[in-house]
């Protein structure tokens, strides 16, 4: 009977082979290797990639703080400057104002002098925009722009009127031209300076905001005596104004810049160690498969391996057992009811022996035994051993099969017996001739030895079985009365009656030759003693090479 063995490895081989998903997850697969591979980067890359987001989000949102900041700062530069401007216009109309009032007379003041310090006011704006003066101080409604270049010759053009003429304007006209000028420059500065703004800048700078009054005439004499006090102390004011800004703008920016700085570090930071550790995982990814495939491999040359031991290890014991044996290190005898025992040996085998050398016998024996092998595995038996050229043959055991063992033995009895006659005695042209027995009876099998333990079979049926062989003829099967009523009871097969032959330690038997099986004989062809009758396990052996083979050559 012939047993082959799976083993869940072997399952678990069989369905990873027909699942796709299980091969890419496979790490000795060159597939699933990049799979695994696309994992242990991506894994990561998530929130590093994450990271760098909320980085240049945050510096964006930094960028766009600080552009506001510097923007303020500008728009409080400007205005600071243009507050300069209006102040020194609003001087320079009062000593005007004076100078026509005293009919041309600059005992009190000095124009030139005042004219000076608002050019250089004028000179000192960083910026300039354009601004919507009147045409005339008494049209509001009409409307020139006017650059710095413009508005400085505009101003020489009046100042120069004044100077040349001054009996000819009256302190109306020129607090008139100074007041819509002026009017002009605080409408400029008013659209400059945000009532509201988050950034609290403002609510401090909103303070220079200037909401022109109706003139009084009566109270000019007092607005020109008090003004030189009221403009020194308003100076002051505002000089501590702009350095409580421009301290809390350079505050601002300062913080900014800070925050700038430390954002772009954090992303360079992020950019610079991202790859260095996306590199590093893919090294590690790298090294762990080159490791798992190593595994993979050393995984399948361990099952090729388990798998010549599990041959090796089924010849010398049935597959049964030596499973068991493998799972509980330990088999305990079993008594079997009803088994059939086959024995057969060379007739003249010492002869044969004796005239061939040594090589010519191990070569003529395995041509034997591998046919018989072969043989066998077409019948529930089991092959026990063999011992120089005696062919144990055992059915019933180690699995039992009921009543079917006789017919099976007696049935691989004729198939042997038949194939034996188409071999040749090497250096003789004589056929091969054995002498078969058997017997059917109750049998122990059990495991027996430690470094090489064996499958044996203990009781008078072995024996009796024995000596039918032993007590047997050249090319017949000798068969005692027991294994005859078992036939006969099947049916289907032919014996003989010996007769009554003394059986050593058993005395006189009744015995019977077996001489055929009803039905047509399977016709072979003659076999050569010299052909090349490898044992069969050697064979399987070396099927298992290949692989080995070619991975060494490479």
């Amino acid at each position: 009977m012939s047993v082959h063995s799976i083993s869940s490895e072997d399952i678990s081989t069989a369905v990873e082979a027909k699942c796709c998903s299980a091969e890419a997850r496979n790490p000795a697969i060159k597939t699933g290797r990049r799979l695994q591979l696309m994992q242990m980067i991506i894994l990561p890359f998530i929130p590093i990639l994450a990271l760098i987001v909320q980085t240049s989000v945050t510096l964006q949102e930094i960028l766009d703080y600080k552009a506001e900041v510097a923007d303020i700062e500008a728009q409080v530069t400007i205005a600071t400057d243009l507050g300069k401007v209006v102040t020194r216009l609003q001087l320079e109309r009062s000593e005007v104002a004076f100078f026509i009032f005293a009919n041309g007379s600059e005992e009190r003041s000095n124009l030139a002098q005042r004219f000076k310090v608002t050019d250089q006011a004028l000179n000192n704006m960083t910026t300039w925009s354009e601004v919507s003066v009147p045409t005339s101080p008494d049209d509001d409604d009409e409307e020139v722009l006017l650059n710095r270049t413009e508005f400085q010759n505009r101003l020489n053009e009046f100042r120069e009127r004044i100077l040349s003429e001054p009996e000819d304007n009256s302190v109306t006209d020129v607090m008139n031209w100074y007041t819509s000028i002026n009017k002009a420059l605080l409408h400029h500065l008013s659209e400059q300076i945000k009532e509201a703004d988050n950034s609290g800048v403002w609510r401090s700078a909103i303070v220079l905001k200037n909401k022109p009054n109706v003139a009084d005439k009566q109270n000019a004499m007092e607005y020109y005596d008090s003004m030189h006090n009221y403009t020194d102390d308003l100076r002051i004011l505002q000089k501590d104004l702009r350095y409580k800004i421009k301290e809390y703008v350079d505050s601002t920016l300062y913080e900014a810049a800070n925050k700038e700085a430390i954002g772009i570090a954090i992303l360079v930071v992020v950019l610079c160690v991202s790859p260095v550790i996306i590199i590093l995982v893919k090294n590690a990814a790298a090294t762990i498969q080159m490791y798992a495939l190593n595994l993979a491999q050393k995984a399948k040359e361990l099952k090729r391996e388990k798998r010549k031991s599990d041959s090796l290890l089924f010849q010398m014991l049935p597959p049964s057992v030596a499973m068991q044996l493998k799972h509980t290190q330990q088999v305990p005898a079993e008594l079997y009811e009803s088994v059939t025992i086959y024995f057969s040996d060379i007739v003249g085998f010492t002869e044969i022996a004796a005239r061939c050398t040594p090589l010519e016998v191990v070569t003529f024996l395995n041509s034997i035994y591998r046919v018989f092998d072969e043989r066998i595995e077409c019948y529930d038996v089991y092959k026990v051993e063999t011992i120089g050229d005696s062919y144990m043959v055992a059915s019933g055991l180690p699995v039992k099969n009921g009543n079917k063992h006789v017919c099976e033995i007696a049935t691989m009895a004729l198939d042997l017996l038949d194939a034996s006659t188409f071999f040749k005695i090497p250096r003789s042209t004589e056929s091969l001739q054995i002498r078969c027995g058997a017997h059917t009876g109750p049998v122990v099998a059990g495991i027996v030895g430690t470094k090489m333990p064996r499958y044996c079979l203990f009781g008078d049926t072995v024996n009796t079985a024995s000596r039918m062989e032993s007590t047997g003829e050249a090319h017949k099967i000798h068969i005692t009365e027991e294994m005859n009523e078992s036939l006969t009871r099947i049916g289907g097969f032919k014996t003989e009656h010996r007769g009554l032959i003394d059986v050593k330690g058993k005395g006189l038997m009744s015995t019977y030759w077996l001489t055929c099986k009803d039905g047509p004989v399977k016709i072979r062809e003659e076999i050569s003693w010299f052909a090349d009758m490898q044992p069969v396990f050697l064979e399987n052996l070396k099927l298992e090479t290949p692989y080995k083979s070619s991975k060494q050559k490479k």
